[in-house]
């Protein structure tokens, strides 16, 4: 990943809308990505593509600005 990518905000508040209207246990899919809302702060990627390495570093950048985590612990990689 590009460690000069900044998100612009756009990204952030579009994001922020996004997470903060999922539902526990509600799945979010972005590009070759799905995540999970497993907290009232926290996302689980549960899984996503090789290729989508550095989209779901992105994601991880982007939560952190609106104080949420990304768990990526058990995240299953498809080839």
């Amino acid at each position: 990943m590009n460690e000069e990518w900044a998100p612009t905000d756009e990204d952030i508040e579009w994001t922020k809308g996004v997470v903060e209207s999922l539902e526990i246990g509600q799945d979010w899919m972005e590009g070759e990505m799905a995540f999970r809302k497993t907290g009232d702060a926290t996302l689980t990627l549960l899984t996503r593509t090789e290729r989508a390495d550095s989209a779901s570093r992105r994601v991880e950048v982007v939560l952190q600005m609106i104080g949420w985590h990304l768990d990526m612990e058990s995240v299953k990689i498809i080839p």
